[in-house]
């Protein structure tokens, strides 16, 4: 624990654990205001949120059709983020209850029920955190009902206006991850730190780097401001009904399971109602849950809407970790900040990889298996696909095709950003850059004049060489097989057989 041990003790933390309990089953509103202050704590086990200090987050104060009006961009300067807790609380006690909070964290690895089968959040492989916390919203609510439907708590609905957000945050001195794979390495270094317990909870180890390592501020900065500007593209084209609404906003809190004290701002968006795809193709134990999920209940409607919005940003991340389905077929795209040509993935050559579009590498590797489309020449064979394809967007468009047939609304979107010039594009819709701005345009302007069918294969941004893949058949309705190997066997109805030229030639432009 060298580096972070200043404040962190095991045998600390679970007496000052069960002080707090005690303390709280006997606080009233006068004991509240002798409790010591957040900031008077080196750590706090409970921190006390009264209901009228909680966040009021700007989607319920802030109109989104202002023309021109960036409300929502920051600036590097103006990010606040902190790594600095150790010289500024040397010397404090660490109190088992205090007050001053505005915001209760919650840990995302709860049970949810949903497509009757009980599921774990996973958080996935960022690096960054996430939390669930309450927010609340004036009784004259005046953004877009979809917005309201977002923020509404599915576990508690009667608790309006208190809804739930989720809330990402980076600069925090840990190591976390979700001890899923016994054999995973990392699962066995924090198994000793976090002790016995069930496998699926999200494990909190203190890193032992120093925050230049940890707390990067371009990084996050970079990200918020894709997410603020991928939002403004969908609201600009009516696709934003398949996104959550995303701002930035102040954190005050104790990070759960640590005490960890927080001051700083972060990334909020609505909660997305449901399960991620990963979840319900992954870890659903009957064949029958995964199938009436994504072929008898998913939203086609909404499907092609995710599909114009993956194309036209050209996301290079869509994983199904990304893609989170509800009982009602919804669906809702998270982490979209990967896209128009900036990002991780972007940078190892994937432009465009989404489960919703065929010869992107993420359809492409559920199509024919992921080590035969990477290395094909290497030996593999293909595999069977896996049931996230029913969700190419072929099979949810009459005759298989979009073409030119756009939503009103995106046509006149696409028009828009055609005819716009790159610095418009920066200003009105937060691009982090130029070259982000002309991909925008570039994708606007072969939608309009070729079609969808053509942009997906043609269109800049284009994908390195070992990405390029040919489109794989539809196949759209799936049935499981019974398999020693594996309980999540499917085939496709009807037979099917993949493409057999993997690759398609490189295009000069």
């Amino acid at each position: 624990m060298k580096g972070i041990s200043w404040w962190y003790n095991a045998a600390r933390h679970e007496r000052l654990l069960h002080q707090s309990r005690d303390l709280l089953a006997d606080l009233s509103p006068s004991k509240i205001d002798r409790l010591p202050h957040l900031d008077n704590c080196k750590t706090c086990e409970h921190c006390v949120v009264e209901s009228h200090q909680l966040a009021t987050p700007s989607v319920c104060t802030q109109p989104d059709d202002v023309e021109g009006e960036n409300s929502l961009a920051i600036s590097p300067a103006s990010w606040r983020l902190s790594s600095d807790y150790k010289d500024r609380r040397e010397g404090l006690p660490h109190c088992p209850i205090c007050r001053g909070c505005v915001n209760a964290l919650e840990n995302v690895d709860e049970k949810i029920q949903a497509f009757n089968t009980t599921f774990v959040h996973k958080s996935g492989a960022s690096r960054a955190w996430y939390f669930y916390t309450d927010v609340k919203c004036p009784s004259k609510f005046e953004a877009s009902d979809e917005t309201t439907e977002k923020l509404q708590d599915e576990r508690s609905p009667s608790e309006n206006p208190r809804t739930q957000a989720v809330v990402k945050m980076w600069c925090l001195p840990f190591e976390h991850g979700l001890g899923t794979d016994p054999y995973d390495p990392f699962f066995q270094r924090i198994r000793s730190f976090a002790g016995t317990g069930s496998i699926n909870k999200m494990y909190v180890q203190p890193t032992t780097r120093g925050p230049e390592h940890y707390c990067n501020k371009t990084m996050p900065y970079e990200v918020v401001q894709k997410e603020i500007s991928m939002m403004r593209i969908a609201e600009e084209c009516g696709l934003d009904t398949v996104l959550p609404k995303v701002w930035v906003g102040p954190v005050k809190a104790v990070m759960p399971e640590t005490g960890y004290p927080i001051d700083m701002d972060a990334l909020w968006q609505t909660r997305a109602p449901g399960v991620s795809l990963y979840n319900i193709a992954h870890w659903s134990t009957k064949p029958e849950v995964i199938l009436d999920a994504l072929k008898n209940r998913v939203n086609s409607t909404q499907v092609m809407m995710a599909a114009i919005f993956d194309l036209l940003t050209s996301q290079c991340d869509r994983n199904s970790n990304n893609l989170f389905l509800d009982e009602n077929g919804g669906i809702t795209l998270i982490d979209n900040n990967q896209a128009l040509g900036h990002g991780h993935m972007c940078d190892l050559g994937r432009q465009l990889s989404t489960i919703f579009l065929p010869s992107s590498a993420e359809h492409t590797f559920r199509a024919v298996g992921k080590r035969y489309a990477k290395y094909n020449k290497k030996g593999f064979e293909t595999s069977t696909p896996a049931p996230h394809v029913m969700m190419d967007y072929r099979c949810h468009v009459p005759g298989g095709k979009i073409g030119k047939n756009f939503p009103p609304k995106v046509k006149q979107c696409l028009t828009k950003f055609k005819n716009m010039d790159v610095e418009g594009l920066l200003y009105a819709f937060g691009l982090i850059d130029s070259k982000s701005a002309n991909f925008l345009k570039t994708r606007a302007s072969a939608m309009l004049h070729h079609g969808f069918e053509w942009t997906l294969l043609n269109a800049l941004p284009l994908s390195s060489d070992q990405y390029r893949y040919s489109p794989q058949p539809p196949c759209c309705s799936m049935h499981s097989v019974r398999s020693i190997v594996s309980p999540w066997k499917f085939d496709c109805d009807g037979g099917w057989k993949s493409e057999q030229n993997l690759h398609r030639p490189k295009i000069s432009h």
